[in-house]
């Protein structure tokens, strides 16, 4: 079969299993059987297909039908500039949640360290350590597997990160309270009834649903942040948009306000703390 006949039929098929972005999806994966760019595919369309390439090629194309994300089927995900290993074991990157490194990036100032709770693939805190260089950066995680892709991660991309499986704080080494740092935290946040895709339910449940309101972790965190001594001086948090206002609440009840509404993203400076411009 020729590279444009496959092309073509894949289309066809990705279309009638409901997926939006058929061309481009087939495009992508026949680039990732071949090892060979989108741009070389057009260039070449009247190459023949291997009977290896084609057995490659159509046993993605009756993955992604299913609706197993498009990551998976690669291994990878870009963010923040940089691919980043994925598998089932951790949600996949968004490009929401750069704004995370964003805001980190303006409100580093006088800042050491860095803590990611609930790091998943790593995204957040290696993408920390390499943008902003000469910190100490630790990420925690309850899932042994989404830690192993995590120092996968770290090892691919040259970032030097403490990974600690942990759920939230509980096995986090005491920060002596002398040191001011910032605390990063994309918690699950969708409501258990809020299934937006097909390909959400292939993603891991426990890194995506938090209870009726989609708040109980981030209930949970804010528990365990009024606990810490020392606390950070700045916590950086995604969630819905409709739930910035209960999350304002619950963070003033340990002490913070919210400084900043971006999108999904919530700054919280500690009350209290020097101001920093978010």
């Amino acid at each position: 079969m020729l590279v444009k006949d496959w092309l073509k039929e894949t289309t066809s098929t990705l279309k009638g299993a409901g997926i939006t972005s058929a061309r481009l999806d087939a495009e992508l994966l026949l680039a990732h059987v071949l090892e060979r760019s989108r741009e070389w595919l057009a260039a070449h369309d009247n190459d023949e297909l291997s009977d290896n390439q084609l057995a490659a090629a159509n046993k993605q194309c009756t993955q992604r039908a299913e609706h197993t994300p498009l990551a998976y089927i690669l291994g990878s995900k870009e963010f923040y500039n940089r691919q980043f290993i994925v598998d089932e074991n951790v949600l996949i990157p968004r490009p929401e949640s750069e704004a995370i490194i964003e805001l980190l990036k303006k409100s580093s100032e006088g800042i050491n360290t860095v803590i990611d709770i609930g790091t998943g693939s790593g995204c957040l805190a290696i993408s920390a350590k390499l943008e902003l260089g000469d910190i100490h950066v630790t990420a925690t995680d309850i899932s042994k597997k989404a830690l192993y892709v995590a120092r996968s991660n770290a090892k691919k991309l040259g970032a030097t990160v403490r990974f600690i499986e942990s759920d939230f704080f509980k096995s986090l080494p005491r920060i002596p309270t002398t040191r001011p740092y910032v605390i990063i935290a994309n918690l699950p946040y969708v409501p258990d009834d809020l299934v937006t895709s097909e390909e959400i339910r292939r993603e891991p449940s426990l890194a995506l649903f938090s209870g009726a309101d989609g708040l109980d972790h981030y209930r949970h965190f804010w528990h365990q942040v009024s606990k810490l001594k020392n606390k950070p001086t700045r916590i950086i948090t995604e969630s819905l948009a409709s739930q910035h206002t209960a999350m304002t609440a619950l963070a003033s009840q340990v002490g913070f306000i919210c400084s900043e509404n971006k999108d999904l993203i919530q700054v919280f400076p500690a009350i209290g703390s020097a101001p920093q411009q978010a």
